[in-house]
């Protein structure tokens, strides 16, 4: 049927381009970053790598390339991170997930122990002052997500980068940044009780939904809190 190369190289060129000007792969993406986060044990494990695997998905220009990276993440970063954490038998479910010394690992995972090195990197989990400040920002937009490119975002992304809830220099560019700001709008989104039931909600922790229904049961007590945070960063406030 495909008499030459030259006519395979054209088809495979044009299926190429015919992705590249479709979000599909986008969001199939995005779809597999999910699931691979939600094969983690432990709900610490699922928000942190979830974040950080988004905003490096997120952050490549080409479609074909976000969706290259999300499937590198399932076969091979998975379980990679799973072969370092143990189950223990702490009295919490939430606590008894941690990712294993190298004195505890096993020959195969000590292999990769240096993935427990870039675990300490890791964006730590959202804390409530933060979700307050991205909630008020997306209350302020009429509840949709935001994109990363959006002034709002980026000026949240450095206020964020610069708060001293943690130390900033621990971690990679992926801490807090435009990427992960935005994906936290669609959280927020999805975690209204009027989102449309058909549609595929995000998991984006107890913590976001909580600060969704305050804001929904007070907004003008939770926007007041939101001023009064950002007062205490002392920096402006952009809309």
């Amino acid at each position: 049927m495909f008499q030459t190369p030259w006519t395979i190289a054209l088809i495979v060129t044009c299926a190429v381009v015919a992705l590249e000007c479709s979000s599909l792969p986008g969001r199939v993406a995005a779809w597999v970053v999910y699931w691979s986060a939600a094969r983690l044990p432990g709900e610490d494990n699922v928000e942190r790598y979830r974040e950080e695997w988004l905003a490096d998905v997120s952050g490549r220009r080409f479609e074909w390339k976000k969706l290259a990276t999300a499937l590198s993440i399932l076969f091979f970063g998975v379980a990679r991170i799973r072969a370092l954490c143990v189950t223990t038998t702490a009295n919490r479910p939430e606590d008894s997930v941690a990712c294993a010394s190298p004195n505890t690992m096993s020959d195969a995972a000590r292999e990769t122990s240096k993935m427990d090195l870039e675990r300490k990197k890791r964006p730590p989990s959202w804390i409530r002052e933060e979700m307050i400040l991205v909630c008020a920002l997306h209350v302020e937009h009429g509840w949709k997500r935001l994109d990363h490119n959006h002034p709002a975002v980026i000026e949240l992304s450095r206020l964020l980068r610069s708060a001293p809830y943690h130390g900033v220099q621990q971690y990679g560019e992926g801490f807090r940044n435009t990427y992960s700001v935005s994906r936290k709008t669609s959280d927020l989104k999805t975690a209204h009780p009027d989102y449309d039931p058909h549609h595929r909600r995000l998991n984006g922790g107890a913590l976001t939904t909580l600060i969704v229904h305050e804001f929904i049961a007070d907004t003008s007590g939770m926007l007041a809190k939101d001023a009064r945070i950002r007062a205490s960063l002392e920096t402006p406030r952009t809309r």
